[in-house]
């Protein structure tokens, strides 16, 4: 039904009354009402649609008087309510995502108790990367699915290893030493998910050790 001429007169039609549901469903009474013409008269002009349903304003009229329980248009205070529920949502999602966004990691634990390995993955852990320390940063991506991380650290050097780890770009980042010679566990219990970065630092630049990364499984 491409006929500008019938468009024009559907557009008057829906013109003649007030509120969107009220003209949709005009619009839908119309179509099935000229079906049976149109089926006559493929391209009807606007004069042949005026002339035999008259005009576009006594034709919704005539369709008002057929429907039964007529949708009426909003008030204004309905229009004011839907307004505020909208925009409480819009500000109580716009609250989640901000309080998500600047949710810092604050569960962390530093231990120089230091579990085996084999302990660790019996605790539902599984392992993630090994790398040494080196003035090049270690980095790996926090699953969403997986709530914690746990760091084993191996300091092998006479100097102490200043160790940075960095998880937002808005929020504090983790940081400590580990003493000459000394391991650390590092548990984190509650990890935002995404990119974290692991620093190393040394007071005369020169790095003996390495880390060993663990990520919690996702619980069933």
């Amino acid at each position: 039904m491409s006929n500008p001429d019938l468009h024009r007169y559907e557009k008057e039609l829906r013109a003649s009354v007030k509120g969107f549901r009220l003209r949709r469903r005009l619009h839908r009474s119309f179509r099935q009402a000229v079906m049976p013409f149109l089926e006559e008269t493929a391209a009807p002009s606007y004069e042949e649609l005026t002339a035999a349903f008259g005009p576009p304003d006594q034709m919704a009229q005539d369709l008002l008087r057929t429907m039964t329980n007529p949708p009426q248009p909003l008030r204004r205070g309905q229009k004011v309510g839907i307004v505020l529920v909208a925009c409480s949502l819009v500000a109580t999602i716009g609250f989640g995502v901000f309080s998500w966004w600047n949710t810092p990691e604050t569960k962390f634990f530093i231990s120089n108790d230091t579990p085996a390995t084999e302990e660790i993955l019996q605790k539902g852990y599984a392992f993630a990367l090994d790398s040494p320390f080196s003035q090049n940063d270690v980095s790996w991506n926090q699953p969403r699915e997986s709530q914690s991380y746990w760091l084993v650290l191996y300091n092998t050097n006479s100097l102490d290893t200043d160790v940075e780890i960095r998880y937002s770009k808005h929020l504090s980042s983790h940081s400590f030493t580990i003493p000459p010679k000394e391991t650390l566990s590092f548990l984190v219990e509650d990890a935002r998910p995404g990119e974290h970065i692991l620093s190393f630092i040394t007071s005369d630049g020169s790095f003996l050790g390495s880390v060993q990364i663990f990520l919690s499984k996702p619980t069933q």
